[in-house]
């Protein structure tokens, strides 16, 4: 009895809480993986971090763009001829609420090096940035209805 009751204990003091989910969030879907922002005020670290534990050479950054370009490209930096990476939003992916997704579709075995901006959704008082750079510089004054 007294063996069960310390194995028990010892049992109880190594269980550990479930680790916090990371700022991406990865799972596969037919030949592509479906890379997922969970969290849009992560560093950039952070989200290089994210990748690199699953193998892939993508550094991913979030700026701050208007409503209706949030998980779009912003700037994608790919080798020539390695642009097979697609986003959610272009995929038509809404999270949650109806929100507009930020991720990436990337094709399985993708090795090459990716350099990538998506938009996130602006916050009151951040300036947007753009692809082509025609909001850029323009300042979220009020965040009603966004």
């Amino acid at each position: 009895m007294v063996a069960v009751a310390a194995g028990f204990a010892f049992a109880a003091g190594v269980h550990r809480a479930p680790s916090a989910p990371g700022p991406v969030a990865f799972r596969s879907s037919g030949s592509y993986i479906v890379a997922t922002v969970v969290n849009p005020d992560a560093a950039a670290q952070q989200l290089q971090a994210a990748f690199t534990a699953h193998n892939l050479n993508i550094h991913l950054k979030l700026a701050p763009v208007p409503p209706g370009m949030v998980g779009s490209v912003v700037y994608m930096g790919t080798p020539a001829g390695a642009s097979q990476i697609g986003t959610l939003s272009a995929a038509g992916s809404a999270a949650p609420g109806g929100s507009q997704s930020i991720g990436l579709l990337i094709p399985v075995g993708y090795k090459a090096h990716a350099d990538i901006v998506l938009g996130r959704a602006a916050k009151p008082g951040e300036i947007y940035r753009s692809p082509g750079g025609g909001l850029n510089g323009t300042r979220l004054l009020e965040a009603t209805g966004v």
